[in-house]
Parts: C-alpha cells; structure tokens; sequence
C-alpha cells in the first residue's frame, strides 16, 4: 500500500518571508565566498610577481648594475662581491641631498655622513659637503654649511664627527702626511651659502687632526698649497683685506714654515712677471717640490708662470684667460682651462714653457678636469648641450680624444664650488662620473667600456629662495684612498 505525505497546508506570510531571507543570507554567503576566493587568487599572484621581481633584482645586483647592494652583515661576503669588485677597485664617496654617501667595493651602499636636509622656506643650517680623504683613507674632511655656517670637520673612518677643525673656515687640505690640516679662517657672514665677504680677515692657520693644536701661519691670504713634503706652505697674500679689486687682490708669492716658528718670506717676483698691479691666484706646488706654479693678472693680461721656492728660474708659460692649473702627478705637464674668442679649451705645457698645445675644445659650461694616475692622460667633463654633458678621455699630447660616457644632465650642483663631476681610481683602471639623468653614480673603464651604474640617488628639493636649486644630485665623486697608496 502506497504511503502518500500528508497535504501541507496553506503558507502562511510569516514562513515565506523566512525563507526569503535564509535564501538571501545563502546567497550572500556564495558571493562572499566568491570574493574570498578571487582575493586568494590575486593575493597568490601578486607574491608570485613580487618573488620574480626580488629574483631578477637580485641577478641584476649580483652582476653589478645596479646601485646599492642588499643589506649584508658586517664581515658577510657580499652575493655579488666579484662583479662589484671590478666596478669599484676602491671604495668611493659621493655628495648628495646635503650628505656623503660611501660605496663599499662589494656594493654596499652607507649613509656615511648625514645631513640634516629642512623643508621647504626653512634655513639649511646642517648640510654636509666632502673636501678630501686623509691620504691613508682614515678620515674625511667635510664642509658643514647653510645659513651664516662653513664648519670645518673631520671624520672618523666610520662617519662619526670626531672633532671640529674651525667653525668659520673657507678653504681646507690636509698635510701630505695626514697629521694636520691647513685652512683659512674668515669672519663669519650672515648670507647664505656664500663666499666670504669681500673685506674679511682671511687667516691662515694649520691645525692637528682633532682640532686642539692651531698654528697662525699668516694673514691676508687668499690661495694656498702644501708642499709635498709636508713642511712649507705656499700662498698668494694680500697686502691688506682680501678683496674683489685689484687694489684688495693678492700682490704677493710668499712662503712659510708650517710650524710657524720661522717668519714666513716673500718669493721674490721680477717685474717681468708682470707689470703694475700685479695680482696672483691658483698657486700650485709641484709633486716634486722643485717648482711652484701660480697665474699672474696685471694690466697687459693673464699669464701662467713658474718659480722655484727661492724666486729663481721665473718662467711665463703660457698667456691668456686661463684658470684651473693643475700639475701633472709626473711632474712633466701642466694641465690649464684657458678662454678666447673662439671658446673653452683644455691646454698642457711643459714647466719651461715647451710643447704649448691644445689637447680639447670644450663647451661652457666647462665642469671638471683630472689626471689619470700616471699622468699620461685626462678626463674630461664638459657640456654637450642644454641639459646634457659628455665625458671624455684624452692623451696628453692630444691625441685619441673620445668619448666614453653621456650624462642628460645639467652641469650643476647645488653650489658651483661644491661641484666636482669625473674622478680616476688610484689603480687608474675606472673612471668615477655623474650618469644618467644626473641622479645616477657610475664607473667605466679609460677605454670606454664596461659602464656600471654603482648608485642611484633619487633627488629632494629645497627652496630656491635660500641660494641652492630647487633639487639635489650626486656630485663630487671621491675615491678613498688605502694604506697602500
């Protein structure tokens, strides 16, 4: 007998509306479970994206291209430590955004010295600028400026501020031994970030290391240099208060006793150097010791001349609107940027005035020169065009002048006497440059190849108002020098 269930009755209103809702709540219930699903599903394929981005950055780093290295214990060798090795025979500082940045030669990128950058309308007060390695690569010397500041300081090998050489300082070089510091001292001025005002003390002191032991040397002193032993120094002396006239302008060659205890003496300087109102600037000691170098401005011109340390064997090397005299490390030359109605031009001469000649032409404008470690040629950065600059290698008797390198950039800093833009390892094997479109570092070999991008440095901005750019790249690359050199 079949068993039939017993009829429902009829659906009341309340029962309906129930079931409405309990389908309703499945319902929502599957949709959230779709999403959840579709979340999974995206979340699962973005770490797998993330993943293959980490991997081939990581390839790209331990092949050297890229900037800054993963970070990595101290004492770690470093994934890529070969490839970097050959992009960075030394370690290598940099300038940028108000702070000195230190590449270690695995890649490794440290904040080495750090600026305090302050938003935009405030004062710059804390702002760090390299001036030279000690020559065994222990210590750096920096320039603390801003507003009304020119702090000369010194650093320990790991960054530290170790002490405060002179808190008004324009100019500073270490000894050739690394023990003390030759600086000039100036009043200080409430402008900002500028040079000097004309009418100031200059005073020239030399100082230990630490800051605690300063000699006076001598006042009224404009440009000056160590002599290689490290026992004289060489300066170009007002007969008063430094100034921008001729009147002000530095009348003299003279040469002291870096101790101090002896009076410093005049170099004597027949009139043939130059006529009346003679004025010198850019004096150079040769590597040897043997010569100084040092450029004459009098009412016939500007001249480049070369005198012993005892007035004798005064020579007129070269004549012209020239500036930037630098010795060659041999001796042998003596490299010069000269202006003419035709252009900039990069020249060398021989010290007894001998084989004058032209080595580059060069656009303004002109930024930076350098000798290769051995003196037989020059690096060369100079503008190729508006927002652009080109990096070249030249012989030094000017031959095979090429290109080896192109930056879209400008040739400028946040400050023009702040801004160095090509630097040689002391092996002589790499070639240190602004890259990019200025906000990359990179290295390349004298012969042009093997171009490596060591750091990238992102830009920040400051108000103009203040007498800095609107943005910050990297500038003055400086090797670090080692116990060995």
């Amino acid at each position: 007998m079949a068993v039939t269930a017993p009829p429902r009755g009829p659906e009341t209103g309340r029962d309906g509306d129930l079931e409405r809702r309990v389908a309703d709540l499945e319902a929502l219930i599957e949709e959230a479970r779709r999403r959840a699903r579709r979340r999974r599903r995206r979340n699962a394929a973005v770490v797998l994206a993330a993943m293959l981005a980490a991997l081939w950055l990581y390839s790209l780093l331990g092949d050297g291209r890229a900037g800054s290295g993963p970070a990595v214990a101290p004492g770690t060798p470093h994934p890529g430590a070969s490839p970097s090795k050959a992009a960075l025979p030394e370690e290598l500082s940099f300038s940028a955004n108000g702070s000195v940045v230190l590449l270690r030669r695995d890649g490794r990128r440290l904040p080495f010295l750090s600026g305090i950058l302050q938003p935009r309308g405030e004062r710059q007060r804390h702002l760090y600028s390299p001036i030279e390695w000690s020559p065994d690569g222990s210590k750096l010397l920096a320039l603390r400026w801003g507003y009304g500041v020119r702090a000369l300081e010194v650093t320990d090998e790991t960054g530290k501020v170790v002490s405060t050489v002179d808190p008004h300082a324009f100019d500073g070089r270490w000894s050739p031994d690394g023990t003390r510091i030759a600086f000039v001292h100036v009043d200080p001025t409430p402008g900002p970030f500028v040079h000097p005002e004309p009418g100031l003390d200059h005073v020239l002191f030399v100082a230990s290391s630490d800051g605690r032991l300063r000699t006076r040397i001598a006042a009224n002193v404009r440009r000056f240099s160590w002599s290689p032993d490290g026992t004289k120094l060489a300066y170009a002396a007002c007969a008063g208060l430094c100034g921008p006239s001729r009147a002000q302008g530095a009348h003299g060659l003279v040469i002291a006793d870096a101790t101090g205890r002896r009076a410093p003496h005049p170099v004597p300087i027949p009139t043939r150097a130059g006529t009346q109102g003679l004025t010198l600037t850019d004096v150079q000691w040769s590597p040897d010791g043997s010569l100084i170098a040092f450029v004459s401005h009098d009412d016939v011109g500007t001249h480049l001349n070369v005198v012993r340390p005892d007035g004798s064997s005064l020579r007129r090397v070269a004549d012209g609107d020239l500036f930037s005299v630098r010795w060659s490390p041999d001796r042998s030359l003596i490299a010069f940027v000269s202006r003419d109605d035709v252009g900039t031009h990069l020249d060398v001469v021989q010290p007894d005035g001998g084989s004058l000649r032209r080595v580059a032409d060069v656009r303004e404008p002109f930024a930076d020169f350098e000798w290769s470690p051995g003196g037989k040629r020059l690096a060369i950065v100079g503008s190729a065009g508006p927002g652009s600059a080109d990096v070249s290698v030249v012989n030094a008797d000017g031959t095979d002048l090429h290109r080896i390198a192109h930056c879209r950039c400008d040739l400028r800093g946040p400050r023009p006497d702040f801004y160095e833009s090509v630097a040689w390892s002391f092996d002589g094997t790499r070639i240190a440059y602004i890259s990019g479109r200025g906000n990359t570092v990179s290295t390349i070999r004298p012969d042009g190849s093997g171009a490596t991008v060591v750091a990238r440095q992102p830009a920040r901005g400051v108000a103009r108002r203040y007498g800095v750019t609107d943005y910050w790249y990297p500038s003055f690359p400086l090797w670090r020098p080692t116990r060995v050199h």
